[in-house]
């Protein structure tokens, strides 16, 4: 029998705030984290807000120096680890720091810094470019400078797998520690994709909305009037362990990783097979690993994108993998509230699920006013709805054709 692996600590950033508290607020009251983007010049973008962590210090977790060596999606997992690792009390001595392992996803890692001194290079030489980008660039960053930082010695491992890089992340942690090489596990993702260059290729594939005149209802998933993505910062973290490591630590446990399922359809590098069945698969397989049935899953987290295409075939795949099931089964889409985090949404999305289900509630989708009619399962629309959560699945994509599941039990049905 394969060990249980159980989460002891969590940290979370995103537009909603610092910490699982202002995350979990914006969960229960649907409110939406989406603003006009007041840091840069956006008067040449077609799209000119997006859901930005604009309380989150970097200062308050790391210094100036060690800032300058981190791209800001870096600094993001950076926080939500350090938190993560407090919440868990795992550095109080009865862990083996040598068998702690840090497992980081991010899509675009360091591009902003990147870019922005690229501009640099150009405009005044190479004598200008700052000589942190060299370790700011790198994807791993910022799980590395976890690991400096807190003597964790196990292995270190960055992802870069579009939307799905958290959950490759996630799902690598557990695999170690059911293959017991590691004692612990660090796993989530950061990115930072609200900047000038970012949002210029973003809106010149025309993936972005341009509902500019009412950003904050900009984003509204499986709405008949959605019109693209709405980018947002995130970082979240979580701690994984074997059953009895938890246990003998005592320490509070948020849920359990049942299983996690990979898919690829290759078919499109940017649009969805229009059959849905590998994402489809990716839920099914999910299911199979933890010998449950679909009609034990009491929540979904849906990708839900925003975009005409992404979310009707979601809703496909949904209604293939749970049959009968598919309009009885409450469907949340949290990027409603706080935006897109790319390869950070999974393990966002999956720290927002945990909360859920410790609290018995389902998210809401909000700005879910237009039914659409290819668009027909239970979405949650506009108001959290308090229900008893046990078995939940967190379901991701990405470009490419990339599909991932992560199923989660709560703890406090044990």
């Amino acid at each position: 029998m394969l060990p249980r692996i159980l989460i002891t600590g969590m940290g979370v950033i995103s537009a909603a705030g610092v910490g699982l508290d202002a995350l979990l607020h914006v969960l229960r009251n649907g409110r939406s984290c989406v603003r006009q983007i007041d840091t840069f010049d956006t008067s040449d973008l077609s799209c000119k807000f997006g859901a930005a962590a604009n309380v989150f210090e970097p200062r308050d977790f790391l210094s100036g120096r060690e800032i300058k060596r981190l791209d800001r999606s870096a600094q993001l997992f950076f926080a939500a680890g350090h938190m993560a690792l407090a919440d868990s009390a795992l550095l109080n001595g009865k862990v083996d720091l040598e068998r702690v392992g840090v497992f980081e996803g991010t899509s675009l890692g360091g591009l902003s810094r990147t870019l922005a001194e690229h501009e640099i290079l150009l405009a005044k030489g190479a004598h200008f470019v700052n000589p942190y980008l060299l370790s700011a660039a790198m994807t791993g960053a910022g799980g590395s400078m976890l690991s400096l930082m807190h003597h964790l010695h196990g292995p270190a491992m960055a992802f870069s797998n579009g939307s799905i890089s958290s959950a490759c992340a996630m799902a690598a942690g557990a695999q170690q520690l059911r293959l017991h090489e590691i004692d612990a596990a660090v796993v989530g993702g950061g990115e930072a994709p609200l900047s000038f260059p970012v949002m210029a290729l973003f809106c010149r594939a025309g993936l972005l909305s341009t509902r500019n005149d009412s950003s904050a209802t900009a984003c509204r998933p499986f709405d008949a009037t959605r019109d693209g993505v709405v980018l947002g910062e995130g970082g979240a973290a979580l701690i994984l362990e074997r059953f009895e490591s938890a246990r003998q630590r005592d320490v509070k446990i948020y849920g359990e990783v049942l299983s996690a399922a990979f898919t690829s359809e290759a078919h499109n590098f940017v649009a969805p097979a229009p059959d849905a069945v590998q994402q489809a698969r990716a839920l099914q397989l999910a299911f199979s690993q933890a010998a449950v049935q679909p009609d034990q899953i009491d929540c979904i987290s849906a990708h839900g994108t925003s975009t005409p295409l992404n979310d009707r075939l979601e809703t496909q795949a949904i209604k293939q993998a749970f049959g009968s099931r598919a309009n009885k089964t409450p469907i949340c889409a949290i990027k409603s509230m706080v935006g897109h985090a790319l390869g950070a949404c999974a393990a966002v999305e999956t720290v927002a699920t945990l909360l859920a289900m410790q609290q018995q509630f389902v998210p809401p989708t909000i700005n879910l006013t237009t039914p659409d009619s290819e668009c027909d399962l239970d979405y949650v629309p506009n108001f959290a709805r308090r229900q008893a959560v046990d078995l939940a699945v967190v379901k991701n994509a990405s470009f490419g054709g990339k599909n991932s599941a992560i199923l989660l039990r709560n703890w406090r049905t044990q």
